[in-house]
């Protein structure tokens, strides 16, 4: 008889987080199929995905450019590392706007929708994240 209670009670229990996850489920469809939402998560993925390999493309190159141009010319002082390091980050940051710029245009001109703020952030932080990478 125990083990009959015990069982009983073991399939009850294993059927609630069915029916909760189910419930969850439902729960995060009917959040996406909103309209505002969907709309939402468009423009900021969009937006991330862009900036990201605008910035990206832009710190990689400058990464580069710099190691070949402190390995060609065989710099060994800090100070001339850290000027040219500070100028890279200017150029970069202005070839990086630029590129962005023309990348916003073209999607005005197509009327697609983006979120500028969110893109140019995005822009920025995989820029670095690149540069001091390469």
């Amino acid at each position: 008889m125990n083990k009959r209670i015990v069982f009983v009670g073991l399939f009850f229990l294993s059927a609630v987080p069915f029916s909760m996850s189910a419930a969850r489920k439902n729960a995060k469809r009917n959040i996406i199929q909103n309209a505002t939402i969907r709309q939402f998560l468009s423009l900021s993925f969009g937006s991330l995905a862009m900036g990201g390999c605008v910035g990206a493309a832009t710190g990689t190159a400058l990464g580069y450019a710099q190691n070949q141009v402190v390995n060609y010319f065989g710099i060994e002082s800090s100070l001339v590392k850290f000027l040219l390091t500070a100028a890279s980050c200017t150029f970069g940051s202005e070839m990086c706007n630029n590129m962005i710029n023309s990348v916003e245009s073209n999607l005005d001109s197509d009327q697609i929708g983006y979120d500028d703020n969110l893109m140019s952030k995005a822009a920025i932080v995989a820029a670095l994240l690149t540069y001091f990478n390469a």
